[in-house]
């Protein structure tokens, strides 16, 4: 895809040791060790209510949260585009936004060195898995499935994801997807469609690749904003943003590969609603601290019930229920 070769490359090869190891629940393998220029760790997010967690564990979510939390920036980043490009989204709009999401992170992994392809792989589970997980907590706490929602169920949207990438990279994601039961038949589909669909992103985005002359004369781009912070705790969730090493180096990327018509704001803030939205309107993408601080949540709640399981435990513990995400983000 024009938007993500090369310089997306360049750009996020360096951090995603950061987020990716041991990225997916139940990993048992130690990660790959980060290259000399990485940046240091990241510190731990507040996990809430949610007790009993290593130091180990509490990295681990961290990096499953951040990665989740880029998927939801590329999400949002494929509705501006859609808006702002004029690109023709044939389909329900969210879900074409999850595929340009998964197409961007997936592009990253087959692009990554061979050493990082594992690491860049779990990077993008997490941003599908978190869906699964939200499903399983809204069916444990008795909610109903809004199907009159733009967006399509949660588990819906982790196998839709799950099925692009297996089609990017059969090798890494269809043990995990025989795992959660996708039948051959289906995975056989779910190439073609990934070839189908690539071409067509590929098609959609090219006649807005910067030319020689938009990089002489400077091109729009996305520009971070610091909206309130609103609870002390989630200072650290805006830390995320401002460390500049994650998410800085994607939305450079975006700005560098793709001609927009003005600067688009990134606005990061507590909202007092859990959601993440663009608006055409006011042209920004807003991602909202709240949103962050279930999705790190959620991955804590799972990572305990896992291993509670793993030893022949109880119920899950710690934490207790939490709100779903609103509709319409």
């Amino acid at each position: 895809m024009t938007l993500t070769r090369h310089q997306l490359i360049a750009a996020v090869a360096g951090v995603i040791i950061l987020v990716a190891g041991a990225a997916y629940l139940g990993r048992d393998t130690a990660p790959p060790a980060a290259p000399a220029a990485a940046a240091p760790e990241l510190a731990p997010l507040p996990t809430g209510g949610v007790a009993g967690l290593s130091a180990e564990d509490q990295r681990r979510v961290t990096g499953l949260s951040v990665s989740a939390m880029m998927f939801v920036f590329l999400h949002e980043t494929g509705h501006m585009l859609i808006t702002e490009l004029k690109l023709p989204a044939i389909g329900p709009q969210e879900d074409v936004a999850d595929e340009f999401a998964t197409f961007v992170m997936t592009e990253m992994l087959k692009s990554a060195p061979d050493a990082q392809k594992d690491a860049m792989a779990d990077v993008v589970f997490s941003g599908a898995l978190f869906w699964k997980l939200a499903a399983q907590e809204r069916a444990k706490g008795g909610g109903d499935i809004a199907w009159y929602d733009e967006h399509s169920p949660d588990e819906r949207r982790y196998y839709n994801i799950l099925c692009i990438a297996t089609g990017a990279d059969p090798l890494r994601f269809i043990p995990r997807a025989v795992k959660d039961g996708v039948p051959e038949s289906r995975l056989a589909k779910c190439a073609d469609e990934y070839k189908t669909k690539h071409e067509a992103w590929d098609e959609l985005m090219q006649p807005h690749a910067p030319g020689r002359w938009d990089k002489v004369f400077g091109l729009h781009s996305l520009k971070i904003e610091y909206g309130p912070v609103r609870k002390a705790e989630w200072g650290a969730y805006e830390n995320i943003y401002r460390q500049g090493v994650l998410f800085q180096p994607l939305f450079d990327a975006v700005s560098r590969n793709v001609v927009l018509p003005e600067d688009i704001p990134i606005v990061v803030q507590g909202c007092g609603v859990l959601n993440a939205w663009w608006s055409p309107d006011e042209k920004k993408i807003t991602l909202c601290h709240d949103f962050f601080a279930y999705v790190t949540e959620t991955f804590a709640r799972a990572l305990v019930a896992s291993q509670q399981a793993a030893q022949g435990g109880g119920p899950p513990g710690g934490g207790g229920p939490v709100p779903a995400p609103a509709p319409g983000g």
